[in-house]
């Protein structure tokens, strides 16, 4: 009896176990979908050769979270495997029906609690509460999120005082028409994220921009005055020609 009962105590453990991982790396940038497959894949030693994987393999935080999984997984397999071979092996033939049914009614007590919605809901909300509380998983993978390829780049700089940009809206910068996107800026007040077109640059403020590094090398060497103003317009041209 004892058996059966450390057999779904492992099985309702490993769930815990799959479910705080795949909140772990969805935390870490991943889609829940890919996060929990990723998670339930570890955890049984599967390790099904996708594109997610590759991303967890060469994201850090990603791959210790993994690499967890895997020794987990393969201890509660083991001591599942062992605690049913000794809920039947060792017990008298008139024995083994009332531990059948025992194990026919935890597994499908398991199998209701590990497809419940509201289950799902509440599981994923406390693992998150708690994760976040504890840890400091929220670590964006933005290559993958931003699709950082073809020579795509994010960078921060800080905006001198011989500027190019200092004094202007974004809207006059018009820095789009030159293949550049203003993601945020860190103001001496605060950060302002998804800035709009009246947002003014100042002397001081860190930009947060996306575009490639020719473009945002060339932004950040950009002189102030006519020169800048004319290298600008230079770089829209070369940005659409190449278009």
């Amino acid at each position: 009896m004892i058996a059966i009962l450390s057999l779904l105590g492992v099985m309702f453990l490993s769930l815990l176990i799959s479910r705080t991982a795949g909140v772990a790396l969805e935390l870490t940038g991943l889609s829940r979908p890919s996060a929990r497959f990723q998670a339930v894949s570890a955890l049984t030693g599967v390790g099904f050769t996708t594109s997610e994987a590759e991303m967890v393999v060469t994201h850090p935080v990603r791959r210790r979270i993994v690499t967890i999984l895997m020794i987990t997984g393969n201890t509660g397999i083991v001591t599942a495997m062992v605690s049913l071979m000794l809920a039947f092996l060792s017990i008298e033939s008139e024995a083994v029906m009332p531990r059948l049914i025992l194990l026919a009614i935890g597994l499908v007590v398991f199998w209701a609690t590990a497809t419940s919605p509201w289950f799902d809901r509440w599981l994923d909300r406390t693992i998150r509460e708690l994760l976040k509380k504890t840890t400091k998983l929220n670590i964006r993978d933005y290559e993958n999120l931003m699709q950082l390829k073809g020579g795509f780049n994010i960078a921060e700089y800080k905006v001198l005082p011989s500027d190019w940009m200092i004094g202007r809206t974004l809207g006059e910068l018009n820095l789009r028409k030159e293949g550049i996107l203003v993601l945020g800026l860190f103001h001496h007040d605060g950060f302002e994220g998804a800035p709009c077109a009246t947002s003014v640059v100042n002397e001081g403020d860190k930009a947060i921009v996306y575009g490639t590094f020719e473009a945002i090398e060339r932004l950040m060497s950009r002189p102030s005055g006519p020169r800048g103003d004319a290298d600008h317009r230079k770089a829209v041209q070369d940005f659409h020609a190449e278009d």
